[in-house]
């Protein structure tokens, strides 16, 4: 009975590994495996024209998903990043762009945002499309938005969503995630870097 067991034991192991390996490669095939966010051409429509991302290739682009309403987080970065953009030189301003999506556009129509922006910097363009389209937009840059209610008989509604802005190189594509409460100096110092004459 023991010299059974002592068989038994270590083919079942064997099985067993073989029934887990099998499981894990079948995982692999029919799962994507998470990736950093790379980024998308994306196009809005403003003002009886279509503005897209690549519109600004040759250009270092600050991108930025907020809202309006947003208390704290959004005027921050908004105002760090102008503030940033006023002390560039002439053609350093040429050479950046600051653009703004806004992620509640039940709330904000685009004269909004257009004087939102603009009181923090004229040169800001500010973007508006349908919920659907900026959420397939947003999770290109692994941004991520939703709608919440604080209190539930109320119709005042907050949005939750991604705090950082992307810093985005003369090719379109992300260079740096900058967290919301990232310093103005390391800030300017990454956006500099970015609009240095590459060779």
């Amino acid at each position: 009975m023991k010299k059974v067991r002592k068989i038994v034991i270590p083919v079942v192991l064997i099985f067993l590994s073989l029934l887990i390996f099998r499981y894990i490669l079948s995982v692999d095939k029919d799962y994507n495996i998470p990736q950093m966010p790379t980024g998308s051409n994306f196009s809005f429509d403003k003002n009886d024209r279509k503005i897209q991302l690549s519109d600004f290739k040759g250009k270092v682009v600050a991108l930025y998903f907020g809202f309006t309403f947003c208390p704290d987080v959004c005027p921050s970065m908004l105002s760090t990043l102008s503030s940033i953009y006023k002390k560039l030189d002439t053609k350093q301003k040429k050479d950046f762009q600051i653009i703004f999506i806004t992620v509640d556009p039940q709330r904000d129509r685009q004269k909004k945002i257009d004087d939102y922006t603009k009181f923090f910097e004229p040169s800001i363009i500010a973007l508006r499309g349908s919920v659907q389209h900026t959420k397939r937009v947003a999770k290109t840059f692994g941004v991520n938005f939703s709608k919440y209610y604080p209190q539930k008989d109320s119709r005042n509604y907050v949005i939750d969503h991604t705090t950082y802005a992307i810093l985005l190189d003369r090719n379109n594509e992300i260079s740096e995630f900058i967290p919301h409460d990232e310093s103005g100096d390391v800030i300017e110092k990454l956006i500099l870097n970015e609009l240095k004459d590459k060779k």
